[in-house]
């Protein structure tokens, strides 16, 4: 094919390879047995991705098997080979299936260590597994995203749904077909423009967290509208965020814990760092919770990748679209004096934890901001009331009483006019303000 490169990679059984780099590769499977994020790939099927700094893709075979990679001249392809860790939470996830009883699984650890590929090969499994023993009545397996990975700032939730235990392109956990914000059943604003918690965060993290469990919990028992009632109670599946280095990794992983009181807990860590906390997590869960499993994987950890680059990547999928399923973005004028602002601030009372605060900002603070669009009809809904989705305010005319937005959406009708600034603003200090580079992956997506 002309002004492209392919190559075979042959795994041996019990091995896997990270793809890395920039730009777009194709997949597909030349022998034996091959599974991406525990979905295993087709004969005579072409496997789009797409590379970046924050988006690799991990083959794992245990059987043995080998693809052919091809991809453009211009795109620079890193393969790394390992044995595979996988197996362990493979094993797990599967164990879940033919066992049949609800679970939570909770997926921790350190930096670039393997949590989302962990958390979304355990989902993929759960859902294919029990839908194929069980079809139209198996239990719903629910994807709680803690990481903004599906919904960038939020902290959202989506159910992988199989047809006699067959995942859609569309519907499993791939990276690069991360689901676009139509296919995210629930969303709640952190405002939090990077993908690690600072101890500054932290309390509002646990906040937001809360509301996000309270979802899973009841959407797991089927008592929300978008559940049927005849299921039984469904499996959750968290993917934690990690601290950066003002927060004490063992401290805040104790309190997500105790919070959610995983069944499940799947600890990621690098295999050349040290591991005092998550040994000091381990041991404290046996000793509080005995009847809870543990795997410990650990990963040939991967380059860092930058937040701008993280949080780009994260906005270019939201706003355009995945691999699998392209998304029309729209810009939309409304009334600016109709919109109310809001920004959600620590209680000084001894009443709520955090309360909404009003505000009247001016076109200078929000003109390329992202901010979040909430369900929320009440001042006092708004610290607890779930989004719409998120926004991007383009630009803001107060001589001309207009505010132009860009919704991932075509469609130019606002559900709601309530716009949530990201919490960690202060007073007078500017809000989630996108880069250059940044308003420029909002404004693609618009022209596509």
């Amino acid at each position: 094919m002309s002004g492209s490169r392919s190559q075979k990679i042959s795994l041996s059984a019990g091995q896997q390879c990270t793809l890395s780099g920039e730009g777009r590769i194709t997949i597909h499977l030349s022998d034996g047995v091959v599974e991406i994020g525990g979905v295993v790939i087709g004969a005579n099927q072409q496997y789009p991705f797409s590379l970046s700094d924050n988006c690799s893709v991990t083959l794992v075979t245990l059987e043995g098997g080998s693809i052919v990679l091809a991809h453009p001249v211009a795109t620079t392809v890193d393969v790394l080979k390992t044995s595979t860790e996988m197996s362990t939470v493979m094993a797990l996830a599967r164990k879940d299936v033919q066992r049949g009883k609800p679970t939570v699984v909770a997926v921790i650890g350190g930096p670039r260590t393997g949590k989302s590929h962990a958390a979304q090969t355990y989902a993929n499994i759960l859902a294919q597994g029990l839908g194929k023993r069980q079809g139209a009545s198996a239990p719903g397996v629910y994807y709680a995203d803690a990481s903004g990975s599906l919904t960038p700032g939020c902290l959202s939730v989506m159910e992988l749904q199989s047809v006699d235990g067959v995942l859609s392109e569309s519907t499993f956990l791939w990276p690069s077909h991360t689901p676009a914000p139509d296919r995210v059943q629930c969303s709640f604003w952190l405002g939090n423009e990077h993908s690690t918690i600072s101890a500054a965060g932290m309390p509002l993290f646990l906040h937001t967290l809360g509301q996000l469990h309270a979802c899973c919990d009841a959407m797991a028992k089927n008592q929300t509208a978008i559940t049927s009632t005849n299921r039984p109670v469904g499996h959750v599946v968290y993917d934690l965020p990690t601290t950066d280095g003002t927060l004490p990794r063992e401290l805040f992983y104790q309190r997500v814990l105790e919070m959610i009181r995983p069944t499940v807990l799947i600890i990621t860590e690098s295999d050349k760092g040290p591991r005092d906390w998550s040994r000091s997590i381990e041991e404290n869960i046996r000793r509080t919770s005995p009847l809870t499993e543990i795997a410990v994987v650990l990963q040939n950890q991967r380059l860092s990748a930058s937040p701008s680059g993280s949080l780009r990547y994260s906005l270019r999928q939201y706003f355009s679209g995945t691999v699998g399923h392209s998304l029309g973005s729209a810009k939309v004028v409304v009334q600016l004096s109709k919109l109310r602002w809001y920004r959600v601030r620590p209680s000084t009372s001894t009443g709520s934890a955090y309360v909404s605060e009003a505000v009247v900002p001016s076109s200078s603070v929000v003109a390329g901001c992202l901010c979040a669009l909430s369900h929320a009809k009440l001042d006092v809904e708004v610290p607890f009331a779930n989004v719409c989705g998120v926004v991007f305010i383009a630009s803001v005319s107060e001589e001309h009483d207009e505010c132009v937005l860009v919704v991932p959406s075509c469609d130019t009708q606002l559900p709601n006019n309530v716009l949530v600034l990201a919490s960690s603003s202060t007073e007078g200090a500017l809000p989630w303000k996108l880069s250059a580079d940044e308003v420029s992956e909002v404004e693609e997506a618009v022209c596509l």
